[in-house]
């Protein structure tokens, strides 16, 4: 009966709603922006963050495209783009977190075997995660332990060619699809580049007057994992939530909480051209 309830997709569809309406609820409760928060915030900030945020897409565009043409998946970047925008779209309005790479997944298998581009995405999601957690893990290993550079820049080494390994071993022993390894460094590279234009991005929004080094550096990218867990509506109210709870201040509550809603809102922005892709591809 029990899990009867909990295979029924009205059922979870309805509980992601929830938990986001409760992170809202609490968010709410915790924070007073006023319309003078809102006119303080930076045109220019936003502009910036905007432009910043679209960077990230592209560059993560780019990622996916390389990696397809490393495992045999013949894909121009016109046609990367147009898939990876229609999956931001449906990122956006699904309540899942995956919405978007079935909807890429569907888009793409006219080019390819199911297999290769199961595979091209779980690579894209993986690099995607896998590159937020070593910076995570990174950041917290240098200012708990105090490290130096040089310390921190081998052991990012080691973590590269220990990933590289265990992507080989599934790569070539489990799905016999090869990745060569420069390949491999390309896709790091490009989603570290991603990242830093998210970081960069929410900076520009809270401002650098306001910057704060644990909030952005480390809880933000921490905050862009809860957003991914299937457990709410496109991340909303628990990303909120989560950056508030380490506010070392009520000023600076209201500026996270603002910023971080402006975050989502251009998301969504971006995400508009996947809307006109859809509506122009049933109307044909």
């Amino acid at each position: 009966m029990i899990l009867d309830v909990l295979k029924n997709k009205h059922f979870i569809n309805g509980l992601r709603l929830f938990i986001s309406l409760y992170f809202v609820y609490f968010v709410i409760k915790k924070i007073d922006i006023s319309t003078e928060d809102l006119r303080n915030q930076s045109l220019m900030g936003l502009l910036i963050g905007t432009f910043l945020v679209l960077m990230s897409f592209v560059v993560a565009t780019i990622r996916w495209r390389n990696i397809c043409l490393s495992i045999g998946i013949n894909i121009n970047l016109y046609l990367a783009t147009k898939i990876c925008l229609l999956g931001a779209f449906f990122n956006q309005i699904l309540p899942t977190s995956f919405g978007g790479d079935v909807i890429r997944f569907n888009e793409l298998r006219a080019h390819a075997s199911a297999k290769l581009v199961a595979f091209s995405i779980a690579l894209d999601r993986g690099f995607t995660l896998i590159v937020i957690l070593m910076h995570i893990c990174n950041i917290y290993i240098f200012n708990k332990f105090q490290i130096s550079g040089i310390y921190l820049t081998i052991f990012v080494i080691l973590e590269i060619l220990l990933l590289y390994l265990m992507i080989k071993l599934v790569g070539e022993k489990i799905l016999k699809i090869n990745i060569q390894f420069f390949v491999f460094l390309i896709s790091i590279f490009l989603s570290y580049i991603s990242l830093l234009f998210l970081l960069m991005a929410f900076t520009s929004l809270l401002g650098y007057e306001a910057f704060d080094y644990w909030i952005v550096l480390y809880h933000f990218p921490v905050s862009l994992i809860l957003a991914s867990l299937p457990i709410s509506i496109g991340g909303w109210g628990l990303r909120e939530a989560y950056l508030a709870s380490f506010s070392p201040s009520i000023y600076f509550t209201n500026l996270i909480v603002l910023s971080s809603i402006l975050f989502g809102v251009i998301n969504i922005f971006i995400a508009l051209p996947g809307m006109v892709i859809y509506l122009l591809k049933i109307k044909k």
